[in-house]
């Protein structure tokens, strides 16, 4: 009798806490429209991680304290890579506007019911070096 109601117990615990867990991952693409990490002129910094919403560690000023985010749809990749280049430019010290991403991998953060609380993403964070042609020649 004790080892079932303890079987029952934990089986409910883990429906429970199950629900509130990082669950299904999205990759996207690098940033359009800027060079590839592998391309030549750009020197490949490291991998960032950024989060958002419920369960984000608390770290350099950004998570910990934030309220769950309560969101019916994922967020835009441009919410993705605001974030991680902001990440960048504060973990290497490197201006905002030289930074470029990788691919992306976003976690979720969601309810039973499919809200998403809160999101993790991570990429491989690179800074564009050298000479840039330029866009039109006036």
């Amino acid at each position: 009798m004790h080892s079932k109601v303890r079987a029952l117990v934990c089986g409910m615990l883990a429906i429970l806490l199950g629900g509130c867990g990082l669950s299904n991952s999205t990759i996207y693409p690098g940033t359009a429209l800027t060079p590839d990490l592998q391309e030549e002129g750009m020197l490949v910094l490291g991998e960032v991680e950024a989060c958002r919403g419920a369960f984000c560690p608390s770290r350099d000023g950004e998570g910990g304290q934030e309220w769950p985010l309560t969101l019916s749809s994922a967020p835009t990749a441009s919410t993705y890579h605001a974030a991680l280049r902001k990440r960048v430019a504060a973990q290497y010290h490197v201006p905002e506007h030289d930074v470029r991403l990788g691919e992306m991998t976003v976690g979720y953060y969601t309810e039973l019911d499919g809200t998403i609380v809160g999101w993790r993403a991570k990429a491989r964070g690179g800074r564009q070096v050298g000479s840039q042609k330029p866009l039109s020649s006036r």
